[in-house]
């Protein structure tokens, strides 16, 4: 009998440890399940339900979910909810001006909030905030080498009031190897620009820098076709959104960014294609290595300084390590639309 009890015991143990009251290590995920950016959003959803079932095996992690629309205000309720009522004990976020919201209160919480965008104000002066993206100034450098290889003389810059767009307008302010022509700033609620691109148009630049964000992307780009605007345009990583290029009804063909170099990422693509029967906006990208980084820490110890502590990581970006301003160094590439999809500008470099 007794021997019957012990083994009864071990199996429980072994096979069942959530059973004898093992919880799983919880983490909030904000991302815009709604609202105009909702696919990139579900994407940022799926990639990390689809790391969860690469790499977590026994059901140690749990991966809440929470939709904020891609509005501050509701982001900051939504990490609230998960911090002070789910418990969780880390959190991912999607989007710059929305990770900016609650850096602060994930910092005085010390909850490690590892984010995906471009905004340096994010992570700058804080700890427990990481980026999981390529830095405004790696994406501006890239750029910038662009432009002078393609020698352009005079461009025009149309920015959104948002913090990532505003991070990169003010890198090419105050370099830019172009004169630059004409710059407005216009709001997200926009979606007239045909005063704007009736002016721009009359200051024939040779390129127009799209710093704006979907939906206005399109609408901006498609309007200055509209009245005969035959310039280049060129964005950063924010273009890479095949919804975009759609809406645009083929505006944007021949428009380059510069972004995330993933050339690594075929066999994630296929996966995730073969699990959800669509393609992954390139954003899930970052959701499911951070997922991954997350799971691959194990089930008790601190996460701050297990990443910190880290000196490689490995993932759909390739290797790369943890830099400055707690951002991991994610390769830039540039990238170009062709035929309606994303394609290597210089795929031999």
């Amino acid at each position: 009998m007794k021997y019957c009890t012990l083994t009864l015991l071990y199996l429980l143990l072994v096979i069942c440890p959530q059973s004898l009251g093992a919880e799983s290590r919880k983490v909030g995920v904000i991302a815009p399940l709604s609202g105009p950016l909702a696919d990139v959003g579900e994407t940022v959803r799926q990639s990390v339900l689809l790391a969860d079932e690469d790499y977590d095996a026994h059901s140690k992690w749990e991966f809440l979910f929470e939709d904020d629309q891609f509005n501050s205000k509701v982001t900051v309720a939504a990490f609230r909810k998960l911090a002070d009522i789910n418990g969780v004990q880390a959190a991912i976020s999607f989007g710059s001006s929305t990770s900016i919201s609650i850096s602060d209160i994930a910092e005085r919480a010390k909850l490690p909030l590892f984010t995906i965008g471009i905004s340096d104000k994010m992570t700058e002066g804080r700890r427990y905030v990481f980026r999981h993206f390529p830095t405004a100034g790696r994406q501006h450098s890239a750029i910038r080498q662009e432009m002078v290889r393609r020698g352009y003389k005079r461009i025009a810059l149309v920015t959104m009031a948002q913090d990532a767009m505003l991070n990169m307008r003010e890198l090419m302010l105050a370099d830019s190897p172009a004169e630059i022509a004409f710059s407005e700033e216009v709001l997200p609620s926009d979606n007239d620009f045909r005063s704007i691109a009736a002016r721009i148009k009359a200051k024939e630049p040779d390129a127009v820098y799209l710093l704006v964000l979907a939906p206005n992307l399109s609408t901006l780009a498609r309007q200055l076709r509209d009245i005969g605007y035959g310039g280049q345009f060129f964005a950063a990583a924010h273009l890479q959104t095949k919804a975009e290029v759609v809406a645009a009804r083929g505006a944007l063909e021949g428009a380059w960014f510069a972004t995330a170099d993933d050339g690594p990422s075929a066999d994630f693509v296929s996966r995730y294609y073969a699990r959800f029967h669509t393609y992954p906006h390139p954003d899930g990208m970052h959701a499911y290595d951070i997922a991954k980084i997350l799971i691959g820490i194990g089930d008790s110890a601190d996460i701050l300084s297990a990443v910190q502590r880290q000196s490689e990581f490995h993932g759909i970006f390739g290797r790369y390590s943890l830099g400055d301003k707690n951002t991991f160094e994610l390769p830039v590439m540039l990238k170009t639309v062709k035929e309606g999809t994303f394609v290597a500008l210089h795929p031999n470099s």
